[in-house]
């Protein structure tokens, strides 16, 4: 199972990183069962009202979510950058992703490639301005 110093060993590898580093589905599910394994170690803790327990479990869980927080932070700028500049992902940075991660590129880059289309054809479409004759 994953543990928190992995989320903060992929946070870093993000922030050091010009590409996407690997972050995959599965990775992500091991994330996903790192909090709710906290979780639950937190409502034992409620259940028996141990406090000391309880406020660690919580700084778990709150740290753990900040950090992921970071990290999707980091790599939607990644994703966001990539579909702005039109760069194809090679298959490399593709595994590198999650699906939803896909998913967004693919509807970023539609998004731009429409806008752009569609603007530059409005200027390259333009009428010529005719000139407004003068009044004496």
């Amino acid at each position: 199972m994953i543990t928190y110093s992995e989320f903060i060993r992929i946070r870093r590898a993000e922030e050091e990183s010009n590409e996407l580093t690997p972050l995959t589905d599965s990775i992500f599910e091991e994330m996903k069962k790192y909090i709710a394994t906290a979780k639950k170690s937190l409502e034992e803790a409620e259940k028996i009202n141990n406090q000391e327990k309880i406020s660690a479990f919580s700084t778990n869980i709150r740290n753990a979510m900040s950090t992921l927080d970071s990290i999707l932070n980091i790599r939607l700028k990644k994703i966001v950058q990539y579909a702005i500049l039109g760069l194809p992902l090679s298959q490399k940075v593709r595994d590198n992703m999650m699906t939803r991660e896909i998913e967004i590129f693919d509807g970023l880059n539609n998004l731009i490639k429409d806008f752009k289309s569609r603007t530059l054809s409005e200027v390259k479409d333009v009428k010529p301005i005719e000139e407004e004759q003068v009044q004496d």
